[in-house]
């Protein structure tokens, strides 16, 4: 589903106790060498099979890209289902990265998913000839979210990796660098809002610490708006990801190892 010529990733191959995320960033740059792909690509796969008229998928660069119908396993009148048809808005992706020999298997990565609770469901599960992993849509109706996990290898996820692992803060672990530095493959997991309109939407252009604060309180009791978007299964979904494959998780957006 995705070419080893992906301009990012990369892995690790000595799995370490994955402790909880920090916080998520809040956008891409342009100029950034980790920056998401512009435009179509940048809602990838998620968009590719969607033929519908009721939902739309938004990127940073889009307003409405047409899309088709996702079921979130809750009827029009459910969850906010406006009966003018819903929309799916980016916010952020995230990459875990890993050494490639510790590619998981799809049933082992649903497997992770549905051990680690959330009332996540799953569709559109790929994997390659040997039932390993290539993509997977997850579902979150509970937190008006979809994220689409995807896998990636080749000479660019390696190149990426490299580059991250030269730019990470002189204060970074040792240990966590030089397993950058290995790392050749890497999951991208593309984090999606359900809104039904602009006004229902938790998310705030240029909130991206307030959001990262949350995303860091989680446990604390951190109050989310009715309707809007919890980042509880981003969280859940990476810290599984990380631990499956004994990867490092990466905000593109910075450069930091969320460790």
């Amino acid at each position: 589903m995705h070419g080893d010529d992906d301009p990012y990733g990369f892995d690790d191959d000595e799995p370490d106790d994955f402790n909880e995320l920090d916080g998520l960033g809040d956008g891409f740059s342009e100029t950034d060498p980790f920056a998401e792909p512009e435009g179509d690509d940048i809602v990838g796969d998620l968009s590719d099979d969607l033929d519908g008229d009721n939902l739309a998928v938004n990127s940073p660069e889009s307003d409405g890209l047409e899309a088709g119908d996702l079921d979130f396993g809750a009827d029009e009148n459910s969850a906010g289902g406006a009966e003018g048809g819903e929309q799916l808005d980016w916010r952020e992706t995230y990459y875990i990265f890993f050494q490639r020999n510790e590619r998981p298997t799809l049933a082992d990565v649903q497997k992770a998913l549905d051990s680690a609770g959330g009332g996540m469901t799953f569709e559109r599960a790929q994997a390659d000839d040997e039932g390993l992993f290539d993509s997977l849509l997850v579902q979150a109706p509970e937190d008006n979210a979809a994220l689409e996990v995807s896998y990636e290898a080749g000479d660019a996820v390696i190149e990426q990796s490299l580059d991250l692992a030269k730019r990470v803060d002189r204060d970074a672990d040792g240990d966590l660098v030089a397993r950058l530095f290995r790392a050749d493959a890497r999951l991208d997991v593309m984090h999606f809002e359900r809104v039904t309109s602009a006004g229902d939407s938790g998310w705030e252009a240029g909130g991206g610490d307030d959001f990262a604060d949350d995303m860091g309180d989680l446990d604390g009791g951190a109050e989310f708006a009715v309707g809007g978007l919890d980042p509880a299964s981003l969280i859940t979904v990476v810290e599984a990801l990380a631990k499956l494959t004994g990867g490092l998780p990466i905000d593109p957006t910075t450069g930091e190892i969320l460790v």
